[in-house]
């Protein structure tokens, strides 16, 4: 069971995550689409160490909103835009993805490619002591990429709560409008610890 005390803690998550989707609704030609969270804890053994190792367990804790949102235009202005809206408000790119990203669509885009194959681009940034991860990732009109496919829960949790959606649904909604699909998912470890047996 974990902590009462986790209870402000993941209340708190919502709050943390909003200037970042602030951030990308007030693209005036991003169409915003559906949001689906999750909150989840898990379990996993640790490595054992030693000739008679005691066995431990490490239990983490993540909170994740992902948002939909469809688009049409110039691909590598667009991404560059989301990019610099999301550093803007204190995220930090990796390694030039963003570039990275825009080169490797604007090689294989006609190919047979399409904008699902863009590798996606990862930021992090804290905020007080939690560690934070924000992910772009991209589909386009057409076959429906795999990332948006139904997939069946995975079991093993300690605790889950999620308002989920069809993702191929809603790939299927906004490509019906639009040329491409933005997916921005932000995420943030809230709880960590091992548990000695």
């Amino acid at each position: 069971m974990l902590s009462p005390q986790l209870g402000p803690v993941r209340a708190a998550l919502p709050g943390s995550a909003a200037p970042t989707l602030a951030a990308s609704d007030a693209l005036p030609w991003l169409e915003r689409g559906p949001d689906a969270t999750e909150d989840t804890c898990g379990m996993r053994a640790e490595d054992s160490k030693g000739f008679f190792p005691d066995r431990s367990w490490r239990v983490s804790c993540y909170w994740q909103t992902t948002r939909y949102y469809g688009f049409d235009g110039d691909f590598a202005e667009r991404a560059q835009a989301v990019n610099d809206a999301l550093v803007a408000v204190g995220w930090q790119e990796s390694d030039g993805a963003v570039s990275k990203a825009i080169r490797y669509f604007e090689q294989t885009h006609g190919n047979g490619l399409d904008a699902s194959r863009v590798p996606p681009v990862a930021y992090g940034k804290y905020v007080g002591e939690q560690s934070w991860t924000a992910t772009l990732s991209w589909a386009e009109a057409g076959q429906v990429p795999p990332g948006f496919r139904t997939r069946p829960t995975s079991e093993g949790y300690v605790r889950r709560e999620a308002v989920t959606v069809d993702g191929e649904q809603v790939h299927r909604d906004l490509t019906s409008r639009h040329q491409f699909v933005l997916v921005l998912s932000v995420s943030a470890r809230y709880f960590e610890r091992t548990i000695e047996d």
